[in-house]
């Protein structure tokens, strides 16, 4: 029971680490950039206003010795808006809606919701997504062979750094690679990926289930 308890914990933690990255990213406003991979990834957001498609992820939680396969779909509204849905046996659903996120937990039977503030967090996506105009403010950056790296300068959340792979598609994005400060991993690769096809704003509202415990962290 120990086990499970700490497993849906550190899952629940993982999920909104890298949920929070991707629109942290996906919302930041375009910086003028020198030449580089980085630059050409960039540039392809230029012209996207929502995202969606389906995605596989792979995580190795180092606390449990586990290795965990998942798939599922999603939604992005640029600049603040997502949905996030993992399916199988232990459906979960992440709604971002401006300051808000909230985790869906069907198999707990609960909702989890979070804030995001100045006093709460410090460098807050909320923040990041208001406000960068730098990359190089805000994270170390560095290339490498047919990847990116980005380091948050400061204490951002749990994330040690990811690194962003490019795609080949119009998306400008394939795969995202997060690990976290305990030295766990999250893979997520994208697929499917359509852009611009209006998508609606109650796409990213979480209706509470009937009997569902709505839990404010």
């Amino acid at each position: 029971m120990f086990k499970s308890a700490l497993r849906s914990s550190i899952y629940a933690s993982m999920i909104t680490s890298v949920v929070i990255s991707l629109v942290m990213f996906f919302g930041l406003p375009q910086p003028v950039l020198a030449g580089g991979l980085l630059s050409e990834i960039r540039a392809g957001y230029a012209s996207i206003k929502d995202v969606k498609g389906s995605f596989s992820q792979v995580s190795k939680i180092k606390e449990l010795d586990k290795k965990m396969s998942y798939s599922g779909v999603f939604s992005i509204k640029i600049p603040k808006k997502m949905y996030w849905r993992y399916d199988g046996t232990d459906l979960q659903e992440v709604y971002v809606n401006a300051d808000t996120i909230i985790v869906y937990q069907k198999k707990l039977n609960q909702a989890i919701r979070r804030q995001f503030n100045e006093n709460t967090l410090g460098q807050t996506p909320i923040a990041l997504l208001s406000g960068l105009k730098d990359i190089d403010k805000d994270y170390n950056v560095k290339e490498f062979d047919g990847y990116v790296r980005l380091t948050p300068k400061g204490d951002f959340l749990n994330i040690r750094y990811f690194d962003l792979y490019p795609s080949e598609g119009r998306f400008p994005i394939g795969k995202i690679v997060l690990i976290d400060k305990n030295g766990n991993e999250v893979e997520i690769t994208l697929k499917d990926v359509l852009l611009n096809t209006g998508i609606k704003d109650g796409t990213f509202t979480f209706v509470l289930p009937k009997g569902v415990t709505l839990v404010d962290n």
